[in-house]
């Protein structure tokens, strides 16, 4: 489980897909306190909030399933507003409210008291992508019920955990070392360099070679804990 918090200066956000889902509280300058449970990126964007606004996170193992989640009708990738949740979200946030300095403390104690692991078949799955990049890993059954399992355990099909897992890889990649983008994207399976550009846009809005000359401002969007990086949420 990695918690994160962050306070905005007024500019844009930028938010790139990472595969994992964000138990979040945003604490407003007005004193404003709110929450939400975000749902599974399938595409960059950005938001801009009052400078001051401070979020504090923590990054949940893809398959993770709130056990209230059932209850609402609501599926792994969807965002939830945690404040039409009920009593027990309720009383969660006005506890918050009136402890700021404790928000860290209560947003990792209710991750862990709300989350439960779902198909273990996930934690396979997921860590298989390093052994076929570009493929999705059979495991030892049907492509059928391959779908059905991960896409019910986490809100994306195998086919976007596949494509996802082949980006971020090729943009730590692009990010950390100086190796030319065409080997990169023969590296992790890309048909040639021009598919990986389309592939890096579709993804994140830019390309390999803009990835890598910002890599000082946008760097730490694509090097931080995902759901297939070393240090990734995965002990839920």
């Amino acid at each position: 489980m990695t918690t994160w918090s962050a306070r905005a200066d007024g500019e844009p956000i930028e938010i790139w897909p990472d595969g994992c889902r964000d138990l979040i509280v945003c604490l407003a300058p007005t004193g404003e306190t709110t929450a939400m449970l975000t749902g599974l990126d399938v595409e960059p964007y950005s938001i801009r909030v009052p400078a001051g606004t401070l979020f504090v996170g923590v990054r949940l193992a893809p398959g993770a399933v709130a056990r209230w989640e059932s209850e609402i009708e609501a599926p792994p990738g969807r965002t939830v507003d945690l404040g039409r949740c009920g009593a027990f979200a309720t009383s969660w946030l006005n506890a918050i409210a009136q402890r700021p300095d404790r928000a860290a403390q209560y947003v990792a104690d209710a991750a862990g008291q709300w989350f439960q692991r779902g198909d273990a078949i996930v934690d396979d799955f997921l860590a298989a992508l390093d052994c076929t990049p570009g493929r999705v890993p059979r495991l030892g059954m049907s492509e059928r019920t391959l779908r059905r399992r991960i896409t019910a355990a986490t809100g994306g099909s195998p086919q976007f955990w596949v494509g996802l897992h082949r980006a971020r890889l090729a943009g730590r990649t692009t990010v950390l070392t100086d190796d030319p983008i065409a080997d990169i994207a023969f590296a992790v399976g890309y048909s040639d360099q021009a598919h990986m550009t389309r592939e890096m846009r579709r993804w994140f809005g830019t390309t390999p070679a803009a990835m890598r000359r910002g890599a000082a401002s946008l760097g730490h969007l694509i090097i931080a804990p995902d759901a297939f990086a070393s240090g990734a949420a995965l002990d839920q």
